[in-house]
Order: structure tokens, then C-alpha cells, then sequence
């Protein structure tokens, strides 16, 4: 199976329904995630996964991680980040080493 990801983007609408308060609130567009724009289009892509112990050692990052590795093999480079028994402000304190630090092209950030 491949994963899909995508990104939700807000979009302003304005002077599309003449007559309605609302045309220029924020409609949510689902659109394909950039990072699998670019591994489509061959780009390699440095991928860091920051979180808590469910990054650690959880079974999401190793079912992502076979779902792009399947999809565009050889163009991904993981880094795990996670840190088991860890909380936010563990993260704040980490960020610049575990994440900034390792220069990645997306970060998926769970906590």
C-alpha cells in the first residue's frame, strides 16, 4: 500500500458568490503534500520525525517510512528525532539539535 500525503492549504475566496457575508472566510484546500511533489519529481528529501516516545518507537514512523521508501525508494533520508518518556518541553528545549540542526526538507512533529 502507498501512503498518501497531503497538505491542507486555506484559501481566500473573494467575489466568487456575489451576496454572501462569508466569500472571503478561508475555504481548506487538500492538495498533495510538497515533500511528495518532490520525491516524485526525483528530489531527495532529508525527512525528520521529533516527538515523543510514539516517535521514539511507535508503529506510525516505521509504516511512513516503508509507504515512501516503497513509493520512491533510495530518496528519502530518515532521521528519528523522538525521545521516549519525553513531554513539549523537552521539544522547545531540543529543537535546534534534534531538528533544526539536521537541515531536513519536512519535519512531522508529534506530541
Amino acid at each position: 500500500m502507498i501512503g498518501l500525503f497531503f497538505e491542507v492549504t486555506p484559501v481566500a475566496l473573494t467575489g466568487i458568490s456575489p451576496g454572501y457575508a462569508s466569500q472571503s472566510a478561508p475555504v481548506y484546500v487538500l492538495e498533495t503534500a510538497a515533500f511528495t511533489r518532490k520525491l516524485a519529481a526525483g528530489t531527495p528529501q532529508r525527512i525528520v520525525l521529533f516527538g515523543t516516545s510514539l516517535t521514539a518507537g511507535g508503529a506510525w514512523v516505521s509504516q511512513m517510512q516503508s509507504a515512501v521508501d516503497a513509493a520512491y525508494p533510495g530518496l528519502a533520508t530518515w532521521i528519528n528525532s523522538g525521545g521516549s518518556g519525553k513531554a513539549s518541553d523537552w521539544g522547545v528545549t531540543n529543537l535546534q539539535t534534534k531538528v533544526i540542526d539536521q537541515n531536513p526538507d519536512v519535519v512531522f512533529i508529534e506530541v
